[in-house]
């Protein structure tokens, strides 16, 4: 099965709030996703649920940044069938938070292969960012990249300039792209800019591996964030 896209929530001011419903009942064996955009520098997302599901796993989170933002990208897989409510949970209003879940249509193996992040570091400013590899993955991968604030997220799929489909795209709000046919053995990477704010770009690489359905550790993100340090 050809990874598909099926559904995105942009109703309100870009997903504005903590508590968002898919528009439509969800399907068995998707692929959710949630962009999320915190503005609240002091309380922090401390997770993402559904009432049909429970617990989703965090892909990346980024920040807070000088604008006291964070970017984040949450997933469940596989999600059962029903009418499903997406709850993004912490000490922050409605009004800090920006939520834009998605589904996507998966095959049934399907793991989160690699992810990365990065903060542009100041507002005007280009950042060629965040390298995530689908190497061994069999087929095509599904590429999910998003942006928060000013950002505006491009992306390159082995230098060859291939561009994300928008399934959201609101200034100054939160941006959600992706790609169904990413292929296999490429490295991913994101472009994010900005305007007058600072801005944050994610990206998520989720594929079928070779050799069976292997999770990635629960310590990745420490090694993402001790590869870019070095």
């Amino acid at each position: 099965m050809a990874y598909t896209f099926i559904q995105i929530n942009t109703a309100g001011a870009v997903g504005t709030g903590k508590v968002r419903a898919f528009t439509s009942d969800v399907t068995a064996g998707s692929l959710l996703t949630c962009h999320v955009r915190n503005s609240d520098g002091s309380n922090a997302v401390t997770g993402v649920s559904d009432d049909v599901n429970g617990a989703w796993t965090q892909a990346e989170t980024k920040g807070p940044d000088a604008d006291n933002n964070t970017g984040e990208l949450w997933y469940f897989f596989p999600a059962a069938a029903g009418t499903t409510t997406v709850t993004v949970a912490g000490s922050m209003t409605d009004a800090s938070i920006r939520n834009c879940p998605t589904e996507f249509g998966a095959t049934a193996s399907t793991v989160l292969v690699d992810s990365n992040s990065q903060d542009n570091g100041a507002a005007g400013t280009t950042l060629d960012s965040g390298l995530a590899s689908n190497t061994g993955t069999i087929g095509d991968a599904l590429v999910v990249g998003g942006g928060v604030t000013g950002a505006q997220v491009t992306y390159t799929e082995g230098g060859t300039g291939s561009t994300f489909v928008e399934a959201q795209d609101t200034p100054g709000r939160v941006y959600v792209q992706y790609d169904l046919t990413a292929a296999a053995g490429n490295s991913e990477s994101i472009a994010t800019w900005s305007g007058a704010t600072e801005s944050i770009g994610i990206i998520a690489i989720f594929g079928v591996l070779a050799g069976g359905p292997v999770a990635i550790p629960s310590y990745h993100h420490n090694t993402q964030i001790n590869r870019r340090a070095r």
